[in-house]
């Protein structure tokens, strides 16, 4: 009888020992169905911060476009600010050579009249020179 009572102490020793197994199994499978949770919401969150980079990707993209475009406007304008800087210059040297002109007939100077009827067919076509380049 002491066999029996020895196998039935054992036999109730691993009976206590499979449920204290099937305990900790349920407890490692609410674990594992916690972390499978836990790493899809990463995932999603990894999805959705890399359609965020994507996103800030493109605008950095198109920024940089708009900046190039706008520099490209600004050489423009500084290109057409220094020759109509050009033409104003000229203009007021064609202003003073029209007054030399009109001293030059009053006293009829005719080779100063000469001199500065040459001298303003070199600013005209030196002005008209430049306003082709804006153009």
């Amino acid at each position: 009888m002491t066999v029996v009572n020895d196998r039935n102490g054992q036999i109730a020793d691993l009976e206590d020992d499979v449920a204290a197994l099937s305990g900790e199994q349920q407890v490692i499978a609410g674990q594992v169905t916690t972390l499978t949770t836990e790493r899809d919401d990463a995932r999603t969150t990894v999805a959705d911060l890399e359609g965020d980079v994507g996103e800030l990707e493109r605008q950095l993209s198109q920024a940089r476009g708009d900046a190039s475009r706008e520099q490209g406007r600004a050489n423009n304008a500084e290109a057409i600010w220094s020759i109509l800087d050009q033409v104003i210059g000229i203009d007021e040297q064609i202003h003073q050579q029209f007054g030399a002109l009109v001293l030059s007939v009053g006293s009829r100077d005719w080779g100063t009249y000469t001199a500065t009827v040459a001298e303003l067919n070199r600013l005209f076509a030196q002005r008209d020179t430049l306003m082709g380049q804006l153009q």
